[in-house]
Formats: C-alpha cells, sequence, structure tokens
C-alpha cells in the first residue's frame, strides 16, 4: 500500500503545483504542517481510506488560511474536488462523517 499511496501523493502535489513538499510516515494521525511543507501520514485500514486522508490533508494546503477552523465548508469543497479528480470518487464514509462533526447542514 504505502508504494500506491507515495506514487499518489508525489503525481498529486505536481499536478496541483505543490513543490518541495515531503510525505512522512507515522503510526499514528495524519495532518498537514504548511510551514514545513510536509504531510504526515499514517497506514490505514485500506489503500482508499489512505488515499482519502491524504488528499484530506492536501485539501489544507489551498484552503488553511485565514480560517479558525480548518474543517470549514470550503476545505470540503476542495477535498470532494480532490477526490473526484484523483480517485473518481465522492468521499469516504468517514470524510462525509467529519464534514456533518464540522459543517452540520
Amino acid at each position: 500500500m504505502l508504494p500506491r499511496i507515495e506514487q499518489l501523493f508525489a503525481e498529486v502535489m505536481a499536478a496541483e503545483g505543490y513543490e518541495g513538499w515531503t510525505l512522512r510516515w507515522l503510526e499514528h494521525d495524519a495532518y498537514c504542517w504548511i510551514d514545513q511543507k510536509r504531510i504526515d501520514l499514517c497506514p490505514m485500514d485500506s489503500e482508499a481510506e489512505c488515499a482519502q486522508m491524504l488528499l484530506h490533508e492536501v485539501a489544507h494546503i489551498s484552503t488553511a488560511a485565514g480560517h479558525r477552523n480548518k474543517h470549514h465548508p470550503g476545505f470540503f469543497a476542495r477535498l470532494e474536488e480532490l477526490t473526484q479528480k484523483y480517485l473518481g470518487v465522492g468521499l469516504s464514509q468517514y470524510q462525509l462523517e467529519m464534514k456533518q462533526i464540522y459543517c452540520p447542514d
């Protein structure tokens, strides 16, 4: 799984014009460190979940500035755009649950 996610990371970063970014694997958690140009990611239950979490962190790059809550409607719109573009699917159940928590209707 890890090599395929690393390949997706390289593809997305190049296509989106995000130069100089690195991916670091951790045992737990995921985070986007904008100042350090680094995304931390942990292996998940499936490759599909891991790919969506990678795109979740990538979505923070262009949506975090100026927002106290980093999970706002614009963030989820960007995440949905990236997920459709690179995975050809909608948001996973986990991402939909996060969206409902942070942006209830």
